[in-house]
This record gives C-alpha cells, sequence and structure tokens, in this order.
C-alpha cells in the first residue's frame, strides 16, 4: 500500500515507475486510481500486468533511460538491497524522486546518493535531493 504522503505528492504525477514489480501489481494499480497518466511497471522476465499499466523488460542495474525517462518518480516495493541504489541511481539519471519499501528491513547506504531521506510511513522512504545535483 502507498502512504497517503507519497500519494499526495506524486499522485498527480504524469509518470511514475515501478522496479521489479514481480507478479504483484496493486503498488501500481494505486497510482492509476491516484490519477497518474502514465504507470509503468518494469522486471528482468516477462510479466503479464493489467492493461492499465505499460510493461518494460529491464535490468535495473543495467537501466535503459528511455523507460524512466519523464518519470517523476521511480519506486520499489520489497526491493532488495542489493537493487536499491541501482533503482536509485535509474531514478537520478532521469531526474525523478526515489522511493522504496524495503524487504524486510534490509536498507542499501545511499549516503552517496543522496543526502537523506523522508520516512512516509509503511516502512516507505521517499530520496529527493540527490548529491552533486
Amino acid at each position: 500500500m502507498v502512504p497517503r504522503r507519497l500519494l499526495s505528492r506524486f499522485g498527480s504525477a504524469r509518470k511514475v515507475v515501478e522496479v521489479g514489480v514481480g507478479n504483484d501489481a496493486s503498488t501500481a494499480l494505486e497510482w492509476i486510481e491516484a490519477g497518474v497518466a502514465e504507470v509503468v511497471v518494469t522486471d528482468v522476465h516477462p510479466r503479464d500486468v493489467p492493461p492499465r499499466l505499460l510493461f518494460a523488460l529491464d535490468d535495473v542495474t543495467e537501466p535503459r533511460a528511455s523507460v524512466y525517462s519523464g518519470a517523476a518518480l521511480v519506486y520499489g516495493v520489497r526491493l532488495p538491497e542489493e537493487l536499491q541504489a541501482s533503482a536509485a541511481r535509474a531514478a537520478i539519471a532521469a531526474r525523478a524522486a526515489f522511493a522504496a519499501r524495503a524487504l524486510k528491513d534490509e536498507w542499501a547506504d545511499l549516503s552517496h546518493l543522496y543526502g537523506g531521506f523522508e520516512t512516509m510511513g509503511g516502512g516507505w522512504r521517499l530520496y529527493r535531493d540527490p548529491l552533486g545535483r
């Protein structure tokens, strides 16, 4: 479930991208219900997703810029620690914010990419101001 604070900040975005959708697109559908025009979900394996979502086959460790271009937010749900920095770099390259809800409580140290994060509730963190930008 996407925290209300996160929905209120990005619910009117033109585009958001979920990294590593797996078999559960329910979070992505929340963005559609909030009014986001384009919700792209990615995975390294082909996935069937509901028709209102766009699927992109993408490995976030070697992201295709076109997938993330124009996004206001790149996020991951239950994103493993080893993929968090790659997802954050994809967000930075797209000039997007990055949000994540970690798998268990396994957080990567992103201090080399961001000055800090904001806790959004429900186990989510929002990273907005990358270092060096």
